[in-house]
């Protein structure tokens, strides 16, 4: 597996396993973004080709085996840290907001990608592992992602990507499940979580890759099981929409093997484009 983050927005902006990208195809999208509630004139994204809408980019920084994104919006600060799994082909994102002031915060954080195969179309679905709701996008050579978030989260479908705060709204709205249907759609996980005063809150999201839709569901049942507890007051919902662009920096490599891989350790680009991106790298 190779996950390419973006040194300007902190998004994902490449994501390849069995020497296959997913995300850098077609409609490149790989984004994320901020509401606070409802109010549409709060709404906030970093995309993959390195924009950024209602916050200012992130810093970027790597100590070894994770690359991590911190920035602020609205009065709070956040993290969001990327690292693989030394066992399976999983990608954990960690997202951490912290509010120093006197008042809780209501917010609704999301991401959006497109994962693409041949024709730029997979198959998709919202799948159950272990009794956990997920996103599934499977190609026709087997190749397959599930997508979602750590324990207690809620699947639902939609055909559009987060473009701006209506449409994040209506991404709360009714579920619709595509059940395996074939399309160029993206995937979306959305979350509302208050931000208490002075405290933190936040969520944990899997990427698991497979060769087949049954081992990606087994690396990510795998990551679950293993997963940390996570922060209170977090409300998952999972969707899949539209797809959209990229670009790319800083890189997290390890074998496609499910089996453990030697220890990650920090490099450096020498040349080209974002040369001196932090590099992370396990052997394959």
């Amino acid at each position: 597996m190779a996950v390419t983050v973006n040194d300007r927005s902190g998004t994902i902006s490449g994501f390849r396993f069995g020497g296959t990208e997913f995300f850098a195809l077609g409609a490149w999208v790989s984004d994320f973004g901020f509401q606070i509630g409802t109010d549409t004139a709060t709404f906030a994204k970093a995309t993959a080709t390195g924009g950024l809408v209602g916050m200012a980019a992130p810093s970027m920084s790597s100590d070894g085996g994770r690359i991590t994104a911190s920035g602020t919006y609205r009065g709070l600060s956040f993290t969001r840290s990327y690292e693989i799994l030394a066992d399976d082909p999983v990608l954990k994102i960690e997202t951490i907001f912290r509010n120093p002031t006197g008042s809780s915060v209501s917010l609704r954080a999301f991401e959006n990608t497109d994962p693409d195969q041949q024709g730029f179309s997979t198959r998709n679905d919202v799948i159950s592992v272990d009794g956990h709701a997920a996103t599934l996008a499977s190609a026709a050579s087997g190749l397959s992602v599930v997508m979602g978030t750590a324990p207690g989260q809620v699947a639902t479908v939609r055909d559009f990507s987060v473009d701006n705060g209506h449409e994040l709204n209506a991404f709360f709205g009714p579920a619709i499940d595509p059940n395996g249907a074939h399309g160029d759609t993206g995937h979306i996980i959305g979350l509302d979580l208050a931000v208490g005063a002075g405290s933190s809150a936040g969520y944990t999201s899997y990427y698991a890759a497979g060769y087949s839709a049954s081992a990606a569901a087994g690396a990510f049942a795998d990551a679950l099981a293993s997963a940390e507890v996570p922060l209170p007051a977090a409300l998952p919902m999972l969707l899949v929409g539209l797809g959209g662009l990229a670009a790319a920096k800083s890189r997290l490599r390890m074998t496609d093997a499910r089996s453990a891989t030697p220890p990650l350790s920090a490099r450096r680009k020498d040349s080209g484009p974002g040369a001196g991106a932090p590099r992370l790298k396990a052997a394959e």
